[in-house]
């Protein structure tokens, strides 16, 4: 069974992609504001907001659609795959959409 893997997800976003992407590039420390159920903070381990390369890591393609694409190393063979990570950036994306959204109409 290999330790290292890679999983992804795409979910359709309908507020503008690219403010959904400065979001992530540029006020990362933002995000737990519009998704407080799923995401409770986030710091910066390596770098800073704005840099890439920095530890926090996201992967985006152009349009309404969010493409999220994480590997991962497992620490003991037997161990799970961490699949409720699909479930957790796939509500993270839905309610900063509705965030962004309702800035939008404001």
């Amino acid at each position: 069974m290999a330790l290292v893997g890679k999983m992804e997800t795409e979910v359709e976003i309908k507020s503008p992609a690219d403010k959904f992407y400065n979001t992530f590039s540029s006020k990362a420390h933002t995000v737990p504001n519009m998704s407080p159920g799923n995401l409770h903070g986030v710091e910066v381990h390596e770098g800073d907001w704005e840099s890439h390369g920095s530890v926090k890591s996201w992967t985006f393609s152009a349009g309404s659609l969010v493409k999220w694409i994480w590997e991962y190393e497992k620490l003991q063979e037997d161990g799970p795959t961490p699949s409720k990570y699909v479930d957790f950036v796939t509500d993270l994306t839905k309610n900063i959409d509705a965030h962004l959204l309702k800035e939008e109409q404001n």
